[in-house]
């Protein structure tokens, strides 16, 4: 039987697990907000060869974006935080 980890050790996990999300959030939105508008690059080159507009490509994107953040600060870390303190769901 594993030992119990004890509140420390899970807020660093979930410490770790945030930031990393975040992190990965905060270059998805910015990848595609400045790669979108770029005169060069990967979105431009989809966007010429498919001539569509660069709002083509950011408006969906940035909907699915700020949907993931909603779901995350609403639904994931109340979750998160339960499990912090020690509670079973």
């Amino acid at each position: 039987m594993p030992p119990e980890r004890d509140a420390s050790d899970r807020r660093w996990g979930f410490h770790t697990l945030y930031w990393f999300v975040a992190a990965n959030y905060m270059e998805l939105i910015a990848y595609i907000l400045m790669r979108a508008f770029a005169s060069s690059g990967d979105v431009y080159h989809l966007n010429r060869g498919l001539g569509l507009s660069p709002w083509i490509v950011l408006l969906p994107e940035h909907c699915c974006s700020w949907s993931g953040c909603l779901f995350s600060s609403r639904r994931s870390c109340p979750l998160c935080m339960v499990y912090l303190q020690g509670k079973t769901v």
